[in-house]
């Protein structure tokens, strides 16, 4: 249960550009009344639900202040989505305007040149981490080897150059970006700095009775 930092992959605002003509600005916008019936999330994963619970008194210990919110708004939600392609296809159709998730899979498709734009939450992005660990039961020759592959992912110049190809913001000091993603906001040093980060132990452990809570307070009201 140990491991060493290696990058994250911000969770922001991902919308739609054509529907969306002013960028949202804050994660309340996902349960504002203007984009009632426009929203799309992933089912059963809870990022939506902590970031409501954060912002309205309570987290991860405390989740009922985020329950209220997705309860009281479940009318908000135009459907809930079970993988990244059902993702892309309702935001691409306009069928959703505006949803939440990885900076890095909506770089890709902008690249490919679908319409979306991704916001960078004024209360800051959920920082999903990667870590870089070595499997328990290892032989020492083996454990040798993977300590030195860790070690070339952990430098600044491998580190950059991972984060790059990837759409992740590095974590390694001095990490090496080539100017024109150094220029991208996504990749701003800030971003990592100011990143919510989640209590990602307890989630886990919540995850059968939050669903179940889910299934009956949210669902049951769309």
């Amino acid at each position: 249960n140990k491991g060493i930092g290696q990058c994250i992959t911000p969770i922001g605002i991902i919308y739609n550009k054509d529907k969306v003509t002013e960028p949202p600005t804050s994660w309340t916008d996902l349960w504002n009344p203007k984009y009632k019936g426009q929203v799309t999330l992933w089912d059963y994963k809870w990022y939506a639900l902590v970031i409501a619970a954060l912002l309205n008194g309570g987290d991860e210990n405390n989740i009922d202040p985020g329950f209220n919110v997705w309860s009281e708004h479940a009318d908000q939600i135009h459907s809930l989505y079970n993988s990244n392609d059902q993702l892309k296809n309702l935001l691409v159709s306009g069928d959703a305007y505006i949803s939440h998730w990885f900076a890095s899979i909506y770089k890709t498709w902008a690249d490919e040149g679908a319409p979306l734009g991704f916001a960078i939450p004024k209360e800051g992005v959920v920082a999903f981490p990667a870590y870089l660990q070595i499997v328990k039961g290892c032989t020492p020759e083996q454990k040798k080897v993977a300590e030195d592959i860790i070690n070339i992912l952990l430098s600044p110049e491998a580190n950059g150059r991972y984060a790059e190809l990837t759409n992740n913001l590095p974590t390694v000091k001095g990490a090496k970006l080539s100017e024109a993603v150094a220029n991208d906001p996504i990749f701003a040093p800030e971003v990592v700095d100011n990143a919510i980060n989640y209590d990602w132990s307890t989630i886990a452990k919540k995850n059968n009775e939050w669903k179940d809570r889910w299934d009956k307070e949210v669902k049951a009201k769309m």
